[in-house]
């Protein structure tokens, strides 16, 4: 009887978020899973190639996966692995394997297949760590965004990455350094400035020094 191998370390990922992998085409995160090789008794986790696709061992049910939220945390990653440890472990026992046309076949029996259902639906599991992306960045600050009049836009960042780990929520890996929390931030006064928002006076130079907009000082500040 084959043995599940948890190949998945938390402490191994230098990423926080190691299945948090953006399209490149839509914005939209790659699907993440959990997957359990019926071949080896590997257990792991991993994100889709850019387009959507199954290897044919996947589509051989030699590889079965697990879809879970691409949002989750290295620890949560591990956490929930080790959790259905015991299921995988039950849907390994009740698998078998066969050759036909010169290709490796999976198969579950009726317990193997109900456990594996049962796995399904990982991805609808609530996290406890929250990841914080440019996207939702403007709501996490509860739209206090712009730095105060007596602070530099640099000291703005930085206060912002100040609050990394707050309330167990975590900026994506792409938002961990103040020079990328202050990219975010800047596309994000930037969106602000073009949809008629009015802007502190430090941001708009700051905006115009960066030659972000095609705005004057004066649009920028809603000067009348």
């Amino acid at each position: 009887m084959k043995k599940i191998n948890n190949t998945f370390d938390a402490t191994k990922h230098d990423l926080r978020f190691p299945l948090y992998k953006i399209h490149p085409f839509n914005d939209e995160p790659r699907e993440a899973y959990i997957y359990l090789d019926l071949a080896s008794g590997d257990v792991g986790a991993n994100v889709r190639e850019v387009f959507f696709n199954i290897s044919k061992r996947e589509a051989n049910s030699v590889l079965l996966t697990f879809p879970i939220n691409p949002k989750a945390h290295k620890t949560e990653i591990a956490d929930i692995i080790e959790r259905n440890l015991p299921t995988l472990q039950v849907i390994l026992n009740n698998s078998t394997l066969h050759t036909e046309n010169n290709e490796t076949i999976g198969n579950l029996n009726e317990l193997g297949r109900s456990n594996f259902e049962a796995l399904q639906f990982l991805e609808s599991q609530e996290l406890k760590i929250d990841m914080i992306d440019k996207y939702c960045l403007e709501e996490y600050l509860q739209y206090v965004v712009y730095p105060t009049p007596e602070q530099s836009v640099d000291e703005f960042a930085a206060e912002v990455l100040e609050k990394d780990g707050t309330n167990c929520a975590y900026f994506a890996d792409d938002l961990s350094c103040k020079d990328s929390m202050l990219k975010a931030l800047t596309a994000l006064w930037k969106s602000l400035a073009n949809t008629g928002n009015e802007l502190p006076e430090n941001v708009a130079k700051y905006l115009i020094d960066k030659d972000e907009v095609n705005l004057s000082l004066d649009e920028l500040i809603g000067a009348a």
